[in-house]
């Protein structure tokens, strides 16, 4: 109740993403984001086509306040999990992926899509 347990800081929008995978073509579409306090929640989707090698998302509405990491599934073929990484203070991040054994690796793209949702503190 009461001044203490309002909320202070509500805001909805787009954002303007690229992405850039080591060859081929990527790009990303359907870009927004909530932010309630110091939190941000952002989906985006990337469509890629004859794409390899690491896959990077730069352009994020908000620089992170300490690193984040976020966890998805890559698309039906194969079932890898996909993580996203943010270093701290960036606006860009790594897409990676792990298979059944082994550390992640940077995700390597083909043709497809996919959608990522992630959730990170900024200052």
């Amino acid at each position: 109740t009461g001044a203490a347990n309002k909320l202070d800081d509500f805001e909805t929008g787009t954002w303007s993403g690229t992405s850039s995978a080591t060859s081929g073509t990527s790009s990303v579409s359907d870009e927004t984001y909530t932010k309630i306090g110091n939190v941000v929640h952002i989906t985006f989707f990337i469509p890629f086509s004859s794409a390899s090698g690491g896959l990077t998302v730069s352009g994020l509405p908000f620089s992170v306040a300490s690193a984040a990491v976020g966890i998805g599934r890559e698309d039906q073929t194969s079932g890898y999990a996909v993580y996203a990484r943010i270093g701290q203070s960036q606006t860009s991040m790594n897409v990676y992926y792990a298979g059944a054994t082994g550390n992640a690796t940077p995700f390597q793209v083909a043709t497809g899509g996919i959608t990522l949702n992630l959730t990170y503190r900024t200052t």
